[in-house]
């Protein structure tokens, strides 16, 4: 889970119809971009990105269009969101179980307080890595 910084001029940019998002390619490098991020990058720019790196396809979080001048980044609020919703239904069944009448009850609460915390786990890797993303764009070049 480690981010991936590359720099280079635009070589392909082709847009999905369906969501937006945009392949592009830099040199060797195959990189997805969400539709945030693909609204500042056109064919032929001097770009810089930085994300994840999955099956040989740089998954970007956030880019700087070093030409223009313009910064795009992946919005992290769902995440912060989904974080929240997961601690609390994680503490409220973990903590604040009703008292078990059953056995079947007791069940489900333990798995959705641990499912909870995975989620909220899972979603706070996340957030850290889009601000991590970020930082790296903002304070580089």
């Amino acid at each position: 889970m480690g981010l991936s910084l590359q720099r280079g001029y635009v070589e392909e940019v082709v847009q999905s119809q369906k969501d937006g998002a945009a392949d592009c390619r830099i040199s060797d490098c195959r990189i997805k971009m969400p539709p945030e991020l693909a609204d500042i990058v056109e064919e032929g720019d001097n770009i810089l990105v930085a994300g994840e790196l999955k099956k040989d396809v740089l998954q970007a979080y956030a880019v700087k269009n070093l030409g223009k001048d313009k910064t795009a980044y992946i919005d992290s609020t769902f995440f912060i969101l989904l974080m929240g919703v997961g601690a609390c239904s994680g503490i409220l069944f973990g903590v604040f179980g009703l008292e078990s009448v059953s056995a079947l009850i007791g069940s489900i609460e333990d798995f959705l307080s641990i499912a909870g915390f995975i989620v909220a786990a899972v979603a706070l890797s996340r957030v850290v890595l889009i601000n991590r993303a970020n930082n790296l764009i903002k304070y580089s070049y």
